[in-house]
């Protein structure tokens, strides 16, 4: 019996999620082809840095991309 299987590289799955991320629409979220808006509230937005703190300062996971935010 032979089998083919097709390895897949951490590269080419990065390449596939950060294409994918170019497309998703921010804004409002009154608009259904919105993927994302804004933070509703403080809490919300101090649980979400704390995700993306964690991820930035741990030496065994990597920020594919994004990893940054803002309070504006």
């Amino acid at each position: 019996m032979v089998v083919w299987y097709r390895v897949v590289s951490f590269l080419q799955i990065k390449e596939g999620l950060l294409a994918e991320r170019s497309r998703l629409k921010v804004g409002d979220p009154t608009e259904f082809d919105c993927f994302t808006s804004a933070v509703i509230d403080d809490k919300a937005f101090k649980r979400i840095t704390s995700y993306i703190e964690h991820a930035n300062s741990s030496k065994n996971l990597t920020v594919v991309g994004g990893g940054k935010y803002d309070n504006r």
